[in-house]
């Protein structure tokens, strides 16, 4: 038995699977995270190690720029990137990452929460999925 408490780790797989699948992927609270997630999306800590010498902030602030630089193409708009608030990971030969970040629309402007949705390569290219303000969230449902 791979969890000492069965009927723990399910209820934490299902509050889990219902926030990743609410959130598209972006958001996941850490503490319901189990070894056998969800479409194996993990919420990773900001400071852990992603690439040698870099932590996962550093590696997200990196797809950030690359999303922004294809959201200004896109709608052009001149997003400032402010930083990474959190982050959620999907491994593999095209792994994905969703980022959570602070951003100005304007100079002086207030701060705006965004996603950003990224494919890594295996042959270290970025590419961006998506980069949008984040959509305002629906009152959470109650879990049977």
């Amino acid at each position: 038995m791979p969890y000492p408490d069965m009927e723990k780790a399910n209820k934490h797989y299902r509050i889990y699977k219902r926030q990743i699948i609410e959130s598209k992927g972006f958001y996941a609270e850490r503490e319901f995270s189990l070894f056998y997630n969800y479409k194996s999306i993990f919420s990773i800590p900001l400071e852990l190690e992603a690439l040698e010498g870099k932590t996962f902030r550093q590696f997200w602030e990196d797809m950030v720029h690359v999303c922004l630089q294809k959201h200004k193409q896109d709608k052009d708009l001149n997003v400032e990137f402010v930083e990474v608030v959190r982050g959620n990971f999907h491994g593999g030969p095209r792994s994905k990452s969703y980022i959570t970040f602070m951003a100005r629309e304007k100079p002086d402007g207030p701060l705006v929460e965004y996603q950003a949705k990224s494919m890594l390569t295996l042959d270290g290219k970025m590419h961006p999925i998506l980069c949008r303000p984040s959509p305002i969230p629906k009152l959470p449902k109650p879990i049977l």
